[in-house]
């Protein structure tokens, strides 16, 4: 009978057993994010904005995605999955929890650092470096069909063609992953925009290097597909005309250069200016001010141009000296007036901490030919991701939840820079990052004292 109860020691042996496996901690580890993102969605997940208007209307599943399709969005998938989802909330919270450990998952895949659950936990706190605003701000539900997961199936993609090109050995799962995920971001115009660029040029290199470079015809040709079903699409073009006589109707007398200040000074904004919210961290672009941090720490360690590391301190400092003045602004007495003399003080300092920005850039990477190509096109198209917005009269509408590709764009560079420094300086680059995955829990952890507050009713309703 006593041979039945396990004894101390056999416990201890298994425990040890199943920690030394090569999945045995990085389980834990996912186990743990699991039950963060579950007490996160329970507490915080409710119904608001399209989410809420949804359930409210008592419209039928075909009127709505039928009525979306010929006035209003080529997102017909998105609508039609939406609109599923919002009245199936708890299928809804486990679905957005796997597409979160996918994010883990994919962006650990990048780190080289030490043993696989090593890669996750700082895979895991580089994903909460994405703000809490943009999971929720038109509705949790159908802001995580429409940006989240279409941009983070984007980055898995993109993901994919930059370990190609670095040579790097991938599992079939994450190409499937990849292949998937540009499928379903094709329905989100702008994310197939940057598909469709980012796939040719990393097809251009591919090919001049003699690599795979079918996957990036492959990613060709679903960018033009998705190209192609937006502009063949007649509520897109209804849309337009609605949405500028709503939000915006001086957009139908913009020239083209007009539309690109219109996306630049937005694109300032998203960077630099933050609206009242609950508090600052709340829709912090973090990875932003990170990529400038490690972009001068690679230029020390490297012993790179003096006068690009002084340019990469000047932007930095104006990055945060904006953002913290211009929260002040809102959230301080006296509050100073939104007028025409604020507004170009400011888009003049973001202009010129930009500038400072890309001159630190071009000097600090000069001579690194393939790894500035790789940081630069990245940044490139994480900036006119959010830029192309003024191209849409609902630029200034679409608030914050269009930048979730640029945020994700900062999150792979800031491991691309990561990873250079610790071929260079191993114990610093351990040491910057694990400052940068801490940045990430603690911008998760600080973005709950915000608009909402806890309601642990919320979690029991889960199990009835």
């Amino acid at each position: 009978m006593a041979e039945l109860v396990p004894s101390k020691a056999s416990f201890f042996s298994q425990r040890q057993k199943l920690l030394s496996s090569p999945w045995g901690k990085a389980g834990l580890v996912l186990l743990g994010f699991t039950l963060i993102f579950f007490l996160y969605h329970s507490f915080y997940a409710f119904y608001i904005g399209d989410d809420e208007w949804i359930i409210n209307s008592g419209v039928t599943f075909e009127d709505y995605t039928v009525d979306n399709y010929w006035t209003w969005s080529s997102r017909y998938l998105y609508n039609a999955l939406g609109f599923g989802l919002v009245h199936h909330f708890k299928l809804w919270i486990f679905m957005d929890i796997g597409v979160s450990l996918i994010g883990v998952l994919l962006i650990g895949s990048l780190l080289p650092f030490g043993e696989r659950w090593q890669r996750y936990l700082l895979g895991g706190g580089c994903y909460m470096l994405i703000p809490l605003l943009f999971n929720y701000e038109a509705g949790w539900i159908m802001t995580s069909v429409n940006y989240g997961w279409a941009f983070l199936g984007l980055g898995a993609f993109i993901l994919a063609l930059e370990k190609a090109r670095r040579g790097d050995r991938m599992r079939v799962v994450y190409w499937l992953l990849g292949i998937l995920g540009a499928l379903y971001s094709a329905f989100n115009e702008v994310a197939s925009v940057v598909l469709l660029l980012a796939s040719i040029l990393y097809g251009v290199i591919l090919y001049r290097q003699k690599g795979t470079w079918g996957y990036a015809l492959a990613g060709i040709l679903i960018g033009l597909g998705g190209l192609l079903n937006a502009l063949l699409c007649p509520g897109e073009a209804k849309r337009l005309i609605n949405e500028t006589k709503t939000w915006f109707p001086e957009f139908a007398t913009l020239s083209l250069g007009g539309k690109i200040v219109e996306g630049i000074a937005f694109l300032n904004g998203s960077l630099f200016w933050f609206l009242p919210l609950g508090n600052m961290f709340h829709a912090s672009p973090l990875a932003f001010d990170l990529f400038i941090v490690l972009l001068l720490a690679y230029g020390h360690v490297a012993k790179k141009s003096q006068c690009g590391q002084i340019f990469a301190l000047i932007s930095i400092l104006g990055s945060l000296g904006l953002q913290a003045a211009c929260h002040g602004a809102y959230r301080f007495p006296p509050q100073l007036p939104w007028g025409d003399a604020i507004f170009i003080l400011f888009q003049s300092g973001a202009c010129l901490t930009l500038l400072s920005l890309g001159v630190a850039f071009f000097l600090l990477t000069h001579g690194e030919r393939n790894f500035s190509f790789s940081l630069g096109l990245i940044l490139l198209l994480a900036l006119g991701s959010k830029a192309a917005m003024g191209l849409s009269p609902t630029v200034y509408d679409s608030g914050f939840r269009t930048g979730y590709f640029m945020i994700l764009g900062f999150i792979v560079n800031d491991i691309l820079l990561l990873q250079k420094i610790r071929n260079l300086d191993f114990r610093f680059g351990m040491i910057l990052a694990w400052f940068v995955a801490g940045s990430g829990f603690l911008l998760f952890a600080l973005s709950f004292d915000t608009w909402y507050q806890v309601d642990p009713s919320v979690l029991r309703t889960l199990f009835h």
